[in-house]
């Protein structure tokens, strides 16, 4: 199954590409597309998805199709064909 997933702001930067699509094995969840992404991209986009023991950052906002996915719900997230994944950064500032 094809998927298009968006990086935004700093991930955009360590990802060196603003999207791109995956190609993942139908049954996938939005866990296993951000794991791909992060492996397709090595460092420093996997130190800034994935903790050491490949959990995605709790401060990495999701979004499937527009739709916010909790950082608890994104292992039981099933992806569809045709699915977009939007992942922010933490923002900063004041």
């Amino acid at each position: 199954m094809r998927v298009k997933i968006n990086y935004e702001a700093q991930l955009r930067i360590a990802a060196g590409i603003s999207q791109e699509i995956l190609d993942l094995p139908d049954g996938a969840t939005l866990h296993n597309a951000i794991c791909h992404a992060a492996d397709s991209h090595g460092e420093p986009l996997t130190s800034r998805l994935l903790t050491s023991d490949r959990c995605v950052q709790l401060s990495i906002l999701m979004f499937v199709n527009e739709q916010p996915v909790p950082p608890a719900s994104m292992a039981s997230c099933f992806l569809n064909e045709g699915d977009t994944i939007l992942l922010y950064p933490p923002i900063s500032g004041g």
